[in-house]
């Protein structure tokens, strides 16, 4: 029977520290970290464009007659650029944000004052001065 004899560290065999680590590695793992996210954002696409869609499907028919792509298949991609070409019909079909001409809302509030106090909140502060600069012209006449 063999005696266990605790292993000691060995004089000529140099010590390792255990060390904390340092600020750089903080920073070197946060660098690496932003890499590795940018690499991720950088990857993911925008949403096909009217032409893609339309490219994607066109060449779709040649595939399944190839037999690279199912009719199943053929089909559930179909949707897909389906549905991409309807939102981008319907972005191109939204109505802009109207805005109205400053005189135009000048004139309005003049033929209803009650309305400023509704309509204030929505006024651009251009809009808002010349109110008051009205006013005060109108004021002004008066007397």
């Amino acid at each position: 029977m063999s005696d266990m004899i605790p292993s000691t560290p060995d004089e000529n065999e140099p010590r390792r520290k255990k060390v904390r680590p340092t600020k750089s590695d903080k920073t070197r793992s946060d660098d690496q970290r932003k890499r590795r996210d940018k690499a991720n954002r950088s990857s993911r696409q925008a949403i096909a464009s009217d032409e893609d869609c339309l490219n994607a499907l066109s060449k779709m028919p040649g595939l399944v007659a190839m037999g690279v792509l199912t009719t199943a298949q053929a089909n559930s991609i179909r949707g897909v650029y389906s549905t991409i070409l309807g939102y981008h019909q319907k972005a191109k079909s939204a109505r802009p944000a109207q805005t109205l001409d400053n005189d135009n809302v000048l004139e309005i509030l003049r033929q209803n004052p009650e309305m400023i106090s509704m309509v204030e909140s929505l006024l651009t502060d251009e809009q808002v001065e010349m109110l008051m600069n009205d006013a005060t012209d109108g004021e002004d006449e008066e007397s």
